[in-house]
């Protein structure tokens, strides 16, 4: 599979099929583990941990994964006994357009078939979010760091400016204790499209830090952006160019007022 194209072929697909929250969150989850154990045809992976990774009840997971399997973007075979259930992803790319896609990470394969251990998924409470039922987890802090650290390399492949691996690291778990990893993963990948889109200069994007801090601005690209016409040439050329003016303007301000080049941080608010 490639990585990207399903992703964004996702995202098409979502816009004219009603998806829920919890069954969005549940395939970006199933995609991301499929990546890091290697693209096999099928995969297992316990309830535990897609629990953990989804922010999903049991319920709400067995809601999902139903509605995923009806919508035909996954099939299902349930474990034996204690055994994790396999999952196998449905392409949404002709066989023709599809290239082998680079995998992310090595070694989450123990990771995944470890899971979590039981009492890690004891819900202490419930809420409802756009239909689907969230809860929060008591867990262990070495298997969060382990599961933590698989799926931040996920975040930080396809995020447009990759500066301060160590802090945006830290502002990831920070995140993930109380946002789940689809809707960090889904909100990034708007964000990138949008840089993209737009042609987005390198110094204008948000350092990945900022971006996951408790600001929380990746909240503002949660819902996909609409379908916007490309810019044309001379709009683009005009923005750029403002946007250089004012990155000037600003640097000449923080050297008159004393500030070291190297610490300068452009947007203002933006975190180094």
């Amino acid at each position: 599979m490639n990585y990207m194209k399903e992703l964004n072929a996702f995202r098409n697909w979502v816009m004219l099929n009603r998806l829920s929250t919890g069954q969005i969150a549940l395939w970006h989850t199933l995609m991301s583990i499929n990546n890091m154990s290697g693209w096999q045809e099928s995969f297992t992976a316990p309830n535990q941990t897609l629990q953990l990774l989804t922010g999903l009840s049991r319920q709400g997971l067995d809601g999902a994964r139903n509605g995923l399997i009806q919508s035909g973007r996954i099939r299902y075979r349930k474990g034996k006994s204690n055994q994790a259930g396999t999952y196998q992803m449905i392409s949404l790319l002709s066989l023709e357009s599809e290239s082998e896609c680079q995998i992310i990470g090595t070694g989450v394969d123990e990771v995944v078939d470890k899971g979590v251990d039981t009492e890690a998924a004891q819900v202490l409470t419930q809420e409802r979010r756009g239909g689907s039922t969230l809860f929060k987890q008591r867990r262990k802090p070495k298997q969060d760091e382990e599961l933590y650290a698989q799926v931040f390399e996920q975040f930080w492949s396809i995020y447009p400016r990759r500066v301060g691996k160590k802090r945006a690291y830290a502002q990831w778990q920070r995140r993930l204790k109380s946002s789940s990893y689809s809707e960090l993963m889904m909100a990034t990948q708007n964000y990138a499209q949008e840089c993209e889109r737009l042609g987005t200069e390198p110094n204008f994007i948000k350092h990945p830090s900022t971006f996951l801090s408790d600001k929380l601005d990746y909240q503002d690209y949660l819902d996909p952006p609409e379908q916007q016409k490309t810019e044309k040439p001379e709009e683009r050329r005009a923005r750029l160019e403002r946007e250089k003016r004012d990155r000037e303007v600003a640097f000449n301000r923080w050297m008159a007022d004393g500030g070291d080049p190297d610490d300068f941080v452009y947007p203002p608010n933006a975190e180094p």
